[in-house]
């Protein structure tokens, strides 16, 4: 559970005042969920911040790894490192084919579990990757080369490809990819877990 620290009162600076005074970081370092409670025929309205602060979150994150390690008595080692608001989470085991699953269905649900349990507690989203014994990367790696390889058939061809269901995190990888050439453009098709890109050839 994470220390949420909450402060109420009748002006939003003072409260800011209050909170950064007390707890003496720059707003870059919390997370701030602010509220404003209506008010009364005798009272005002009111202000509420509930605040946590980024090291209580990189804590949590990496009690819940500890957690989970022992709960799946698999020894884990971990790093977590920030950057722009991204959390990045590396794991690596002497399982990891365990620890990443089939296909990385593991590892995803993995990062799900984690970020619901982030929102849960913080009140807001919180970025984070989680990755294991860089195979997300590497993985990556083989998709930057397969949407080069397709690009360049549709520049050839003139024909539409359709690629197979993939991951936002993936879709938004071949988005980034294609808006670089010219002549394609990219769109995203169907629902849930059949979500998928078409990569069209355009003319100009």
């Amino acid at each position: 559970m994470l220390n949420k620290r909450i402060y109420e009162g009748k002006s939003r600076e003072e409260l800011f005042e209050k909170m950064q005074e007390e707890l003496n970081l720059s707003l870059e370092e919390l997370y701030i969920e602010e509220e404003v409670m209506p008010g009364s025929l005798f009272k005002g309205q009111r202000y509420r911040l509930k605040v946590v602060t980024k090291e209580d979150v990189r804590s949590f994150i990496e009690a819940y790894v500890r957690e989970f390690s022992t709960l799946a008595n698999i020894k884990i080692e971990y790093a977590l490192t920030e950057e722009d608001d991204f959390y990045k989470l590396e794991l690596n085991s002497e399982n990891n084919p365990i620890l990443i699953g089939r296909e990385g269905k593991t590892l995803t649900y993995f990062q799900i579990l984690l970020r619901q349990a982030l929102l849960k507690n913080v009140g807001q989203v919180i970025h984070i990757n989680v990755d294991i014994a860089n195979y997300k990367e590497q993985k990556l790696k083989n998709l930057e080369s397969q949407i080069e390889e397709i690009a360049k058939e549709v520049l050839s061809s003139k024909i539409d490809a359709i690629l197979d269901p993939m991951s936002s995190y993936e879709r938004r990888k071949v988005h980034t990819i294609i808006s670089t050439m010219d002549h394609l453009k990219t769109e995203s098709v169907g629902e849930g877990n059949e979500r998928h890109i078409v990569i069209h050839y355009v003319e100009k």
